[in-house]
């Protein structure tokens, strides 16, 4: 069920999801390049003119509305610790995030003292030494910062 009041907050954010606006047939069939089945589009995406060759962020999504996906984690390994999730339209306005997270009448998270961002997207295979090594990085790079 989904929060009342979360739901009109986010509606005075305008905080929007992300939808893919143009459908480019992937090798598995009925998907997008995207990865959502072919009936998870809507007519426009489906009927699109001069369609580029690749599937690209840029070119093949757009706002989709006030966002739905938003909620509670639960980590069982954390001492049963809820954790907040949102997912949101990637050219989001940081005000209105920084609004969301820290602002009295929304999530009223505490700043944080260090903020790390890890981006790609690449689906990488790399050895545990390496993964070891990374996150041995990011640790002293943390605790020096």
């Amino acid at each position: 069920m989904k929060n009342e009041n979360l739901e009109r907050k986010l509606n005075e954010l305008d905080i929007e999801k992300s939808q893919c606006s143009t459908f480019i047939p992937s090798k598995v069939s009925n998907k997008c390049e995207c990865g959502l089945d072919q009936i998870n589009h809507d007519r426009y995406a489906l009927e699109k003119q001069n369609k580029p060759s690749k599937w690209d962020r840029e070119t093949c999504t757009k706002p989709g509305g006030i966002t739905d996906a938003y909620g509670n984690i639960f980590f069982k390994d954390k001492n049963e610790e809820i954790s907040k999730y949102i997912r949101v339209y990637y050219k989001t306005p940081m005000n209105k995030m920084i609004k969301l997270l820290f602002d009295d009448n929304y999530w009223q998270l505490k700043y944080p003292r260090l903020l790390i961002s890890v981006t790609g997207g690449a689906n990488l295979s790399i050895s545990r030494l390496l993964m070891d090594i990374l996150c041995k990085g990011l640790v002293k790079a943390a605790s020096t910062t």
